[in-house]
């Protein structure tokens, strides 16, 4: 047992077993709120509908603002400098959420929780792929998103018993996991900085360095739309679908965190030798069958199979796309080009609930769905053909 414990310990970096450890620690707490977060803001503003949606709406738009100045911060002041300020930054809006009554206070601390994300991801993604030698890169990104999957399984139950008991201690449960892990990585991060700064003459060659990831984020648009979808209007889809749809809305999440939980680290260790093409190619058919599958699931059994296949999808795209980021980018842009590549979310989640509400309310959640589906499709076979070239052109260039 001892020497697999030193087996395990030395195969990842102290600042990678640090993100393990915060990973753990605020996707449970996280996950408490987030199915409740609606529901508490109507309640607290007096049975409002739309100002609870605007103050939701604020974070996404908040992180577009900010995430490319966030990404330029992190590459400019380090890695840890970045990491800290944003766990201050949520811990402050976590904490104000246990004292806000007032929308403006709410729609404050909302915004103040989006600049924390905005300089965090990218700074904490940046400093893995820093952290970690390239041939297991994709394994770690994998790991975290484990640790992530099974504070979905655990967190949303902790949460029900919590908000029945009194919802303002599942705000203080998550400002004091954020600051412990303000105060570990305060003690054990280590810093990493750019290794050279950007030069004025680089200013005419940037969008040209941008340029790859920029097409990696356009492609990657139904992706983040799909999910954007599920979390918002395939929850009133599903009213036409299942008699229970509440219960099946539950299951499928429940089998869902589940399944990457279990098969996120083997899936992606089984394709570390695969081409970009191929992975592409597969992740893109997956989610083009699980948005066709939303369509037409109408029994637990296929449900369960669309959350399986989408789990396939997410384990195998999502994962390599930020091992490929880091392969991609200059060393002294890995913050911005993680920041740039992550808008995607952003813009989906921000305009996604508008645009898939009026196409489900003109013309149904099937039209919806299987739309979505041929836009899969469609991407994927673009993004594997264009990626290809970019894979070829830039980086075994770069590497001689």
């Amino acid at each position: 047992m001892f020497l697999l414990f030193q087996s395990m310990k030395s195969r990842y970096t102290a600042p990678v077993w640090l993100r393990f450890f915060g990973e753990m620690l605020t996707s449970l707490t996280g996950a408490m709120m987030g199915p409740f977060m609606v529901l508490y803001l109507h309640e607290q503003l007096n049975g409002s509908v739309m100002l609870p949606m605007l103050i939701i709406s604020l974070q996404p738009f908040a992180d577009i603002c900010l995430t490319l100045i966030a990404g330029r911060v992190t590459d400019q002041l380090g890695r840890r400098t970045a990491i800290l300020t944003a766990l201050l930054l949520q811990t402050a809006a976590m904490a104000g959420f246990v004292f806000a009554h007032d929308a403006y206070f709410f729609a404050f601390l909302y915004i103040l929780n989006g600049i924390g994300r905005s300089l965090y991801i990218p700074a904490s993604r940046a400093q893995i792929a820093e952290s970690t030698p390239e041939s297991r890169r994709s394994e770690v990104f994998a790991v975290i998103n484990a640790i992530y999957s099974a504070g979905l399984t655990a967190g949303p139950l902790l949460g029900l018993l919590l908000y029945a008991h009194d919802p303002v201690w599942i705000f203080a449960l998550d400002a004091a996991a954020l600051f412990v892990y303000f105060l570990i990585a305060a003690f054990k991060l280590p810093e990493t900085k750019p290794l050279k700064a950007d030069h004025p003459a680089a200013l005419s060659v940037r969008f040209t360095r941008y340029r790859p990831v920029l097409i990696l984020l356009l492609l990657s648009l139904p992706i983040s739309m799909l999910y954007a979808q599920t979390e918002t209007t395939y929850r009133l889809f599903s009213k036409s679908m299942f008699p229970d749809y509440l219960s099946m809305l539950a299951i499928y999440s429940a089998a869902k965190a589940l399944l990457s939980f279990v098969l996120q680290v083997p899936l992606v260790k089984w394709t570390e030798k695969f081409s970009m093409k191929t992975i592409l190619l597969i992740t893109y058919i997956s989610y083009s069958l699980a948005a066709a599958g939303f369509a037409f699931s109408t029994s637990l059994t296929l449900l369960m199979l669309t959350a399986a296949v989408m789990t396939v999808g997410e384990s195998i795209g999502l994962t390599h796309i930020q091992t490929f980021i880091s392969r991609l980018a200059p060393p002294h842009m890995l913050g911005r080009f993680y920041a740039i590549y992550g808008l995607h979310w952003d813009i989906s989640r921000s305009i996604g609930p508008l645009a898939g509400g009026l196409i489900l309310t003109s013309f149904g959640g099937e039209i919806m769905f299987y739309s979505l589906s041929a836009c899969l499709l469609a991407a994927g076979f673009l993004q594997s053909h264009i990626m290809e070239r970019i894979e070829y052109k830039v980086i075994r260039k770069v590497n001689g």
